[in-house]
């Protein structure tokens, strides 16, 4: 497996070459020449920067791709900018399976992002839009704190669960982190990265905000769907 990654003066990602061969199963040796397609949606939008501190989500990402077991959701917003996330159900079983149940029942559908800090997260999924709100069942918080072995850290564009200080609150709220913030790794349910879309979790982070971190204006989620 190989992965060049070159960029030019202004720091902007200029290529990504990647070829994988797999032997499958059944003997046969497939080199995946369209897989460049995925590839290129998990890395495009990374920085060098931010491959760097996002290492650990990058080889879990392209070890769920190899194993096939890939989970992707769509958050498309009001103006149809997009953020597509990858899920780990490796690290947060639970949480993905209430994720994709709340996706399958449109819960998400015309909710807004309540909830933004630039430099640290953006926050959703409360029905209430005020961060008081949620679906109508807890899950079991899955982070080091509560008893369960989760070692996804909280790097930029890492998707987790927001909660009270109970540590089995979670129920439909979550948030994106637009900055790493190892401070939370333990303590909080990580579930998931950001694999495009970073352009547009950068614009809701920076979008105005007024003394309750609640953008000015709505920034609103058109609907969020499982597209693999």
């Amino acid at each position: 497996m190989l992965f060049l990654i070159s960029r030019n003066d202004d720091a902007s990602l200029i290529a990504i070459i990647v070829k994988i061969t797999i032997k499958s199963h059944i003997g046969y040796i497939f080199t995946l020449q369209n897989c460049f397609i995925d590839c290129k949606e998990i890395f495009r939008e990374f920085s060098i920067g931010e491959f760097n501190t996002c290492k650990q989500t990058s080889f879990k990402k392209f070890s769920t791709f190899l194993s096939g077991q890939i989970i992707w959701i769509k958050i498309v917003m009001e103006n149809n900018k997009e953020m597509i996330l990858e899920l780990f159900p490796e690290c947060a079983p639970i949480t993905v399976a209430n994720m994709l149940k709340l996706i399958e029942k449109k819960f998400y559908n015309s909710l807004i992002f309540h909830r933004v800090i630039k430099d640290f997260m953006i926050q959703g999924g409360d029905p209430t839009g005020t961060g008081m709100g949620g679906s109508d069942e807890n899950i079991k918080g899955e982070f080091r704190a509560n008893g369960v072995k989760n070692d996804l850290s909280h790097s930029r564009g890492v998707i987790s669960m927001a909660r009270t200080n109970a540590p089995n609150s979670a129920s439909s709220q979550f948030f994106i982190c637009h900055a790493d913030a190892p401070h939370l790794d333990g303590m909080y349910a990580g579930f998931g990265v950001l694999i495009s879309g970073f352009d547009t979790l950068d614009e809701i982070a920076n979008q105005q905000t007024d003394y309750m971190d609640k953008p000015i204006e709505n920034q609103t989620i058109k609907e969020i769907v499982r597209v693999r």
